[in-house]
């Protein structure tokens, strides 16, 4: 062999060993670039997801234990059964971000037996249990609002729920703990304190009145309690009326603004006269607080699950949907808005207009204000 021949096969043989160099460090580089853009909150829903799964095979039927769910608040935790979304084992469950339908961002882990989501109080959980214990043979049955594929709300984290077994299907529950409106301290001086709320010397009564018909919600629908707070209601108040009770504009009338002209019906414990029922609704404080509550109550269980999912919509009467669309078009934040929230932008109407489209967030900015005097007045009582 000749050295010219020499040489260039050398330089071939570099050659080669300089491509599968620049291979192999592309292919690092890609694997390195997969550990770095893997999404935190996807790792973070498979392990809990994960947790469950451990927790729910390692149960006998009648037997529960808790979990606790890390780093995903305001995610949801939904069940699915076979052939909804991708599923396609005996059942499926996700979490979703910021979703209970998960039309967005979402961890899903099979199951090859059924498994059911309900928010419901853990005293639930103990008569259910109890029955477990009794034996489903002495005539037990479970109540069907049970086996609904519904979704869970995490709202603090860690937070604490139940996973119960019974006739080998999977119930995941959420724990009462969980559930407790967070404690308000003095309402009427937190009412007298924020200066947007103009409430005289009626604060106290303001705030006996918004407490009172807010606990008793605890006994009609547990997961719109969950959802309220007497400071919520405040702000909704505040955001209508400025806590004035004597306040007309147009027909809404009252601390929080109840429109006489549709309201004003005896269904509604008012009478039908207008006139009349106006200076009711201004003079009977509760009546107008316990009545914006209920309407809240009928938005909320309308909309909680989204513009797109509520009756109206799907119903699409007197082609409802083509105007709902064109307001998601202008405001997609319409689209996005789920549970209390979607209950406050029902309360105010699904207006297109830059006027009303911003009522949610101001009052969820309301409410944040209110619930620091709310700390800062604990605080200073401990």
């Amino acid at each position: 062999m000749n050295k010219k021949g020499a040489l260039l096969e050398k330089e071939v043989i570099n050659m080669v060993i300089s491509v599968i160099g620049i291979a192999i460090l592309v292919l690092l580089a890609f694997k390195l670039y997969g550990i770095f853009i893997d999404d935190p909150e996807l790792i973070f829903a498979e392990e809990n997801l994960n947790e469950i799964m451990d927790i729910a095979d390692g149960l006998e039927n009648g037997q529960s234990a808790s979990v606790l769910i890390l780093n995903l608040k305001n995610w949801y935790l939904k069940g699915f059964t076979k052939n909804d979304i991708s599923c396609n084992s005996v059942s499926c469950l996700c979490f979703c971000e910021g979703d209970p339908n998960c039309g967005g961002k979402s961890e899903c882990t099979d199951f090859d037996y059924d498994i059911f989501v309900n928010e419901v109080y853990n005293e639930h959980i103990n008569g259910f249990l109890s029955a477990l214990v009794a034996g489903f043979s002495g005539g037990h049955t479970i109540d069907p609002v049970f086996q609904e594929h519904q979704s869970l709300k995490i709202l603090e984290i860690p937070e604490e729920i139940f996973v119960a077994k019974a006739e080998d299907k999977v119930y995941i529950l959420k724990s009462k703990d969980s559930l407790e409106v967070e404690t308000v301290g003095d309402l009427g001086k937190i009412m007298k304190d924020y200066s947007g709320c103009i409430c005289g010397d009626r604060c106290e009564e303001y705030g006996a009145s918004i407490a009172s018909v807010v606990e008793s919600y605890k006994n009609i629908d547990l997961a719109f309690y969950n959802e309220i707070n007497p400071l919520l209601i405040v702000a909704i108040m505040v955001t209508e009326s400025n806590c004035e009770y004597d306040l007309i504009s147009n027909n809404d009338t009252g601390l929080m603004q109840i429109n006489s002209g549709v309201f004003c019906e005896s269904k509604y414990g008012l009478p039908t006269n207008l006139r009349e029922c106006q200076t009711k609704l201004i003079e009977d404080d509760e009546l107008n607080i316990n009545l914006a509550v209920g309407i809240l109550y009928e938005k909320y269980d309308e909309y909680k699950n989204g513009i797109r999912q509520s009756q109206s919509y799907l119903s699409n009467y007197n082609n409802l949907q083509v105007d709902r669309e064109k307001c998601i078009a202008k405001y997609p934040k319409y689209a996005g808005y789920y549970g209390i929230d979607a209950a406050l932008r029902g309360y105010n109407g699904w207006g297109c207009s830059d006027k009303v489209s911003g009522y949610v967030e101001k009052i969820n900015k309301i409410y944040n204000e209110l619930n620091a005097l709310n700390i800062d007045e604990k605080q200073k009582s401990s």
